[in-house]
């Protein structure tokens, strides 16, 4: 056998193995780096995803303390007209938040203007004359109807912002809004009047719909895998 011959076979033989140890090697790099990138992706996706739920909780809480400054200056309303006039904020809050379930403000009676008993049958006020309306958007067709607040008295949307004297928000529980049972989140706050005193509570109602909606391209981008949001406790 000619030394050429020779030489050319152990130099193929020498490429043979280096193949042999670079393909593994390269596979073994290439997974690992396709799982990197695909672990940085998902981070990423849950930062963002976290970020538009908590912009998205946020947004109700700011409506719900704007809510209750607005209702804070009912003196400086005259008393005449201050029932059209709330009654007219909390339709439209609701109307220019699309993602709202409800607006409401429960009076405490006779604080919004001492004329309880006059205001009988008029909007937003229960058989008593005590102003209560609440506003729910349908799940049916999105229609805003007009309403009043009921069986609140041990509700912890009503019962906590009182008995803390600030604003909170609530767990989800089941309620019957416009003849629909809904599962909402409250933002709640305190109305005070310019003494100080708490007059009333003001809040707005969230849908888990919505969370459910923006969990919903982390999904699209890792099929399989399940989403969710807790409370500080865990509970819910």
């Amino acid at each position: 056998m000619k030394i050429s011959f020779k030489i050319t076979l152990l130099m193929v033989a020498l490429v043979v193995l280096a193949v042999g140890i670079i393909v593994p090697v390269m596979s073994v790099r290439s997974w690992s780096t396709a799982r990197g990138l695909g672990l940085s992706l998902a981070q990423t996706t849950s930062h963002q995803v976290a970020a538009e739920m908590r912009a998205y909780l946020e947004a109700a809480w700011y409506k719900a303390s704007t809510l209750a400054g607005v209702m804070s200056q009912f003196e400086s309303i005259p008393p005449a007209g201050r029932r059209t006039f709330l009654n007219s904020v909390m339709r439209t809050t609701l109307e220019e938040n699309y993602n709202l379930v409800n607006t409401w403000v429960i009076w405490d009676a006779n604080m919004l203007d001492g004329s309880d008993l006059a205001a009988i049958g008029a909007p937003g006020t229960d058989e008593t004359g005590r102003f209560v309306p609440r506003y729910t958007r349908t799940l049916a067709d999105r229609s805003i109807v007009p309403d009043v607040a009921r069986d609140f008295h041990t509700a912890p949307y009503y019962v906590l912002p009182r008995q803390q004297g600030r604003q909170i928000i609530t767990y989800a529980s089941p309620r019957l809004l416009a003849g629909e049972m809904r599962n909402p989140i409250s933002f709640a706050a305190p109305v005070r009047n310019m003494a100080g005193q708490i007059v009333g509570i003001v809040g707005v109602d969230i849908g888990l719909m919505f969370l459910n909606i923006i969990t919903q391209d982390f999904q699209r981008v890792f099929e399989g895998t399940m989403s969710a949001a807790f409370s500080n406790s865990g509970r819910d």
